[in-house]
């Protein structure tokens, strides 16, 4: 499962980051087809 992959790159761009509707958004967009972002967020 890509689940800890997704969690993972989301944990980090959120520290990088700190804008959680950018990164829900790039989420959503890029990781969709390794994983389900928008329902782990």
């Amino acid at each position: 499962m890509y689940i800890c992959m997704c969690v993972f790159i989301y944990m980090i761009a959120v520290i990088l980051h700190h804008i959680t509707l950018l990164i829900h958004f790039k989420c959503d967009q890029r990781l969709q087809t390794l994983c389900n972002c928008t329902n782990f967020i």
